[in-house]
């Protein structure tokens, strides 16, 4: 079933059918065949579940977990961060086509013209962090 699942390599803001969607590096999981997700797979990756220490988890039905911090304590839970590809830069735009930034634009009901370069800029004036 984690096949189904896929995890946000980017933080942005997906618009779709008017409405918008907040998506968060590492932390937004979806299911592969969301509308949300169709036509924007690139900003998608597959969700990874890593086994600690070896061990397998129980079988589901009445299976408890065994508590990792003491009363009262905080324990630490770390998601594993996507793989960069080597020579990929961080920026999640630069690898999209210059046809799917002007689709991107378009959704987000920004003017889709210019230089690939200017569409970029245009879609991360028009996050809401900035970026």
């Amino acid at each position: 079933m984690s096949d189904d699942l896929l995890v946000a390599l980017t933080t942005t803001t997906i618009v779709h059918q008017g409405r918008s969607y907040r998506i968060e590096r590492g932390v937004t999981v979806v299911y592969a065949d969301d509308e949300v997700v169709q036509g924007r797979e690139r900003l998608f990756g597959p969700l990874r579940v890593t086994r600690l220490g070896g061990r397998v988890p129980p079988a589901a039905g009445g299976a408890v977990e065994t508590a990792t911090a003491g009363p009262g304590e905080r324990r630490e839970v770390r998601l594993a961060q996507p793989e960069q590809d080597a020579g990929q830069d961080a920026d999640p735009y630069a690898s999209w086509t210059r046809k799917d930034l002007v689709a991107e634009c378009k959704a987000r009901d920004l003017p889709a013209y210019g230089s690939k370069d200017e569409l970029i800029a245009r879609l991360r004036a028009g996050e809401p962090d900035g970026t």
